[in-house]
């Protein structure tokens, strides 16, 4: 079975939603399955994923009809018995995905469902609730695999996109409060909407790497106090990492971090306070105990291997 995967953007651009379509990708070729990438993002490249990769050469944000012609020729060209395909690029070339013929799978994240969707993929019960599913869709829980662990870790309190929505202000507040503690923040893809504070010398702003482990090998404590969350997947990222995630607890962070520390994203004396807690080794080991029986009782195996069957049957 050939299987094409449609995505705007694609690893290493260090984005949840390209992370969990290139592990989903992965898994298929695990299970033996031929995999193409086809992306119109000009820095993805090929990073340990499929052996095939495609680029449409036009940006994320060019006009629909500009890529249209594009991705009908690669659609006939590559002849994929299924596409699985995700947000921007499910709503901008439906047209052209309904009209190749075969079934496509929308792996649903904060748009919308399409109707004409063979199978949607809810990536947590949260969006899956909200989005009107139809009866043969399914949730996923966005895979991690052991490519994101480091072998060690530095003493410091990391975040991962300076972004509002993220809740950066609630960490600048944490490094205001701890001038003393290491602050390591990783800068995201949109860096013309980043937030960025200059006047705290405890903070180090991280470039983007392709290779996650390069933010995970300098902290040992990660913040997520983000506004909105549709999954998440920094909380499993460092259940694998054995390191304690604080997190919001809003929508489908509730899922995703579940075992981690969960407080309302405008407690911020909560995050301070947890922040101070987490030094004492009998308690950062009893969050990360939670976390990673929480990680396991997702039945990430179960979920791909059912994955896996759906798209066959599709096929």
């Amino acid at each position: 079975m050939k299987i094409l995967f449609l995505s705007d953007l694609w690893v290493p651009f260090p984005g949840g939603a390209e992370r969990l379509q290139f592990n989903l990708a992965r898994d298929l070729m695990r299970r033996g399955e031929q995999v193409v990438a086809l992306t119109g993002y000009a820095y993805s490249a090929q990073f340990d994923g499929p052996p095939v990769f495609q680029d449409l050469g036009f940006g994320v944000f060019d006009q629909r009809d500009a890529g249209g012609a594009r991705v009908a020729h690669w659609l006939d060209e590559i002849g994929p018995d299924v596409v699985v395909t995700h947000h921007l690029y499910a709503n901008q070339f439906e047209r052209e995905l309904v009209a190749y013929g075969r079934p496509f799978v929308q792996v649903v994240l904060n748009g919308r469902r399409l109707p004409t969707a063979a199978m949607g993929v809810h990536i947590s019960k949260w969006v899956r609730d909200r989005a009107h599913p139809h009866v043969e869709d399914m949730t996923i829980t966005p895979p991690v695999f052991d490519d994101v662990v480091a072998e060690t870790h530095e003493h410091a309190v990391g975040f991962i996109k300076p972004i509002e929505h993220k809740g950066v202000d609630t960490v600048y507040r944490v490094a205001e409060a701890h001038p003393d503690r290491r602050f390591v923040v990783l800068r995201g893809e949109w860096q013309d909407l980043e937030i960025i504070r200059e006047d705290l010398p405890n903070v180090e702003y991280l470039e983007p790497v392709a290779d996650i482990r390069d933010f995970y090998r300098r902290v040992d404590v990660v913040l997520m106090p983000s506004k909105s969350e549709d999954a998440g997947t920094v909380g499993q990222e460092c259940a694998l990492n054995g390191i304690p995630c604080v997190s919001s607890n809003v929508d489908g962070l509730a899922e995703t971090n579940a075992g981690g520390v969960l407080l309302d994203p405008g407690d911020v004396t909560g995050f301070i306070r947890t922040v101070e807690r987490l030094d004492d080794p009998e308690v950062r080991a009893l969050v990360v105990e939670r976390m990673v029986r929480a990680l396991a009782a997702k039945d990430q195996d179960g979920q791909l291997a059912e994955f896996h069957r759906r798209l066959v049957a599709l096929a």
